[in-house]
């Protein structure tokens, strides 16, 4: 009996103090971005192939760029979303990190279809070397 009440309580407290959400991120998804370094403004339209492993928490994938709108002064063939490989891709329950090409995309899943936050990157973009910083969005 004190084991079935043991059973039950941890259960019961499972279910009460719930669990972070398990997000399945394979697919393809679509990507807004937008940043800027304070001369140079950006919003770039893509798209994210992706791959989650087996254990739930690593993916790899690529973004696939369709397109980008900046003013300012951008150099000639700037270009602030190029395609590229996702490197350090990872999923913690809600929280979504990855490093692609130079910036780094820190955000949150708010659920299977949606995801987003922000951009930072510290060693510029096509060689303008100011850092960048903004926002991104990805629905599926």
């Amino acid at each position: 009996m004190k084991r079935l009440c043991l059973v039950m309580f941890s259960l019961a407290t499972a279910t009460a103090c719930g669990t972070d959400p398990e997000f399945n991120v394979s697919g393809q998804w679509n990507l807004v971005e937008t940043f800027t370094n304070g001369t140079i403004d950006c919003d770039a339209t893509g798209q994210l192939l992706l791959s989650q492993s087996s254990n739930g928490t690593i993916f790899t994938g690529s973004r696939f760029a369709a397109g980008h709108t900046c003013t300012g002064d951008p150099p000639v063939n700037f270009d602030p979303s190029p395609p590229a490989g996702l490197q350090g891709a990872e999923v913690q329950g809600a929280a979504v990190t990855m490093f692609i090409d130079f910036c780094d995309f820190v955000g949150t899943l708010t659920n299977e279809s949606q995801m987003g936050g922000t951009i930072s990157c510290p060693n510029g973009l096509s060689g303008v070397q100011e850092v960048f910083t903004g926002t991104w969005q990805a629905t599926r």
